[in-house]
């Protein structure tokens, strides 16, 4: 049962609260979709074909849960935007981090407007503005554009105003690729016999970067496993949604059931339940900051590396500029 903040943020379904709104196959395809663009930026990040900072706005971004993902690339600086006040504030209670920044606004008006990002991405939100493909035409950035909306969609939905939309809709777009994503959350880079596809991303690149299909990544790219899924501030809000749903349960025990045996045999296993969920969030607790830990001491490791690697290419420009006057001098002698 959600909660009325709850309810005003899942807007009649349209809006995903990770561990809270939807079925688990939901929770999948959205995670996936963000660890995909994860990995492109990595990778991209990797090549050395950007700066030290990027910069990442999420157009769209609900809760915040894909900008929390993305927030753990190094040296990302990202930015989520959205139109619901009730969801932005649900995403700086519990998805924040030093590196984001959230900001309610239309996404017309804050595109019309706003400064070059690096990579600017884009899930499930086009499709409720009416000129959704227009919007994205308009945007510039400096490496690279991705989103996703419905694929060949019928107008069935009413908070949806895109529809029929296929690879030919992006014309519009320069160096776009076409990515389908169907039930499961698997990922193509061409339409298949599947008839279960379900939403169509465009990526875009700048002249600069190579497209996706020369960054080594395999199609298909399967969907994520339960294992692969959840944060752990998702694991404690499902846990913490469970007990909530174990104490109604209990409850109308009590109010409607008249076997004393089958109350007392639920209070039990209700209480079982509360202890072995305590245990998990202390646990999960410690893991987290266990996780923090190494994450930290895996920076500074990583400072240290690139300080003692500038170090080094200083040394060899040093000795280049010194060869290089030893030969000339040589040249001279002779």
């Amino acid at each position: 049962m959600l909660t009325p903040e709850e309810e005003r943020v899942y807007n009649n379904g349209e809006r995903l609260i990770p561990g809270i709104s939807h079925d688990l196959r939901e929770l999948l395809r959205h995670r996936g979709v963000y660890r995909f663009w994860y990995e492109i930026i990595r990778r991209d990040m990797a090549a050395g074909r950007t700066g030290t900072r990027i910069s990442i706005v999420d157009l769209g971004c609900g809760v915040g849960h894909g900008c929390a993902l993305l927030s753990r690339l190094p040296n990302a600086v990202v930015t989520g935007v959205d139109f619901s006040g009730e969801a932005i504030a649900y995403a700086r209670a519990h998805y924040a981090a030093s590196n984001i920044s959230y900001v309610q606004a239309d996404l017309s008006d804050f595109v019309a407007t706003m400064e070059p990002y690096d990579y600017v991405v884009s899930r499930n939100a086009l499709e409720h503005i009416n000129n959704g493909l227009e919007i994205i035409e308009r945007i510039s950035f400096n490496h690279r554009l991705a989103f996703d909306v419905p694929y060949n969609e019928a107008p069935v939905n009413p908070y949806h105003y895109l529809h029929y939309v296929r690879a030919e809709s992006f014309a519009g777009l320069a160096n776009t690729e076409v990515i389908y994503e169907d039930m499961r959350g698997t990922l193509y880079d061409a339409l298949t016999g599947n008839r279960s596809i379900i939403n169509i991303m465009g990526l875009s690149h700048h002249d600069s970067f190579p497209p996706i299909c020369e960054l080594g990544l395999h199609f298909p790219i399967e969907a994520l496993s339960f294992s692969d899924l959840m944060s752990i501030p998702d694991l404690v809000r499902a846990i913490i949604q469970v007990e909530d749903r174990l104490d109604q349960l209990t409850a109308a025990i009590y109010e409607h059931g008249d076997a004393m045996q089958q109350v007392r045999s639920a209070s039990l296993q209700s209480e079982q339940m509360h202890i072995a969920s305590r245990e998990m969030i202390s646990e999960l607790v410690q893991y987290t900051s266990d996780l923090e830990l190494r994450q930290n001491r895996m920076a500074t490791e990583q400072s240290a590396i690139i300080a003692n690697l500038n170090r080094q290419e200083s040394k060899i420009e040093r000795l280049a500029a010194t060869l290089s006057n030893i030969i000339n001098r040589v040249k001279n002698l002779k």
